[in-house]
């Protein structure tokens, strides 16, 4: 599944390497002028170290380039670092997917956010 995500002609992936070793990478996916991110994920020596930021940012501006006006993701409602990062860059809360992630003590909110690429 991994593989035919990697060479989908609507998919676009990045990223981030050190020393031959990937460190961090970004996978999303576009159909007309909308873009979703798939998956995002940075090693654990290399969080908040900015690889995020850096694989989002070339991913809008790649994105712009392509005609996308909107870059949709969803994220656990606990999860505060990436809220952070994804405000800072821009993203709004659209919604919420109530109870969509389950925890070992039930459920958690998915939050539904947006941006337009470049602008």
């Amino acid at each position: 599944m991994l593989r035919a995500r990697l060479v989908h002609s609507r998919g676009l992936n990045l990223g981030i390497f050190c020393d031959g070793d990937l460190q961090g990478f970004v996978l999303l996916s576009h159909v007309l002028d909308e873009a979703e991110v798939l998956q995002i994920g940075v090693a654990p020596q290399y969080q908040r170290a900015g690889l995020a930021r850096q694989l989002l940012t070339q991913a809008q501006a790649q994105l712009a380039g392509l005609g996308i006006e909107r870059l949709m993701l969803e994220v656990r409602a606990s999860n505060r670092p990436a809220l952070g990062l994804y405000r800072a860059l821009g993203f709004i809360e659209d919604g919420r997917r109530r109870g969509y992630y389950p925890t070992s003590t039930g459920h958690e909110d998915a939050v539904l956010m947006s941006v337009r690429p470049g602008g």
